[in-house]
């Protein structure tokens, strides 16, 4: 979700089966292009719309360049509590290497690992996932095959 374009397009696929939330979406942006709200209003707005997908919400960096967006504590901690000790340890390194750019990568390997224990996603569909995210770093990767 480097693009405007492709981040308009993931919430779209995010929120397909939610049409009003989507319509939303676009509103608030409408609103804050026209300056009719300011970023800190944008990014509150959006923090509550998007609750539920915190990559979509780090994602908005792409659309407000200056955002300072963290995703929620509560929403980290959800998809950490179903985790092994040793995935706590290979999260911690994911999060630390990605911690001042891209930090989306972090927040979606936790998600991809939840949606995998609670049973939403096959084990070859995760790991498949989370390799193409941590593809330039042979030892995250390394890491995350010795554990799956």
């Amino acid at each position: 979700m480097n693009t405007p374009l492709l981040y308009v397009a993931s919430v779209f696929e995010a929120f397909r089966d939610q049409h009003e939330k989507f319509d939303e979406f676009l509103k608030i942006m409408v609103f804050a292009i026209a300056n009719r709200i300011n970023e800190a209003g944008t990014i509150a707005m959006m923090t509550q719309l998007m609750e539920e997908h915190p990559r979509l919400l780090l994602g908005l960096r792409v659309l407000i360049m200056e955002a300072k967006i963290t995703v929620p504590r509560e929403v980290e901690q959800a998809g950490r509590e179903l985790l092994e000790p040793h995935e706590h340890y290979f999260l911690n390194n994911v999060k630390t290497r990605f911690a001042t750019v891209d930090t989306y990568v972090y927040v979606s390997v936790l998600w991809k690992l939840k949606m995998y224990k609670v049973g939403k996603k096959s084990l070859a569909k995760m790991q498949e996932e989370v390799l193409d995210l941590l593809y330039y770093h042979e030892d995250l990767t390394e890491e995350f095959s010795k554990l799956y």
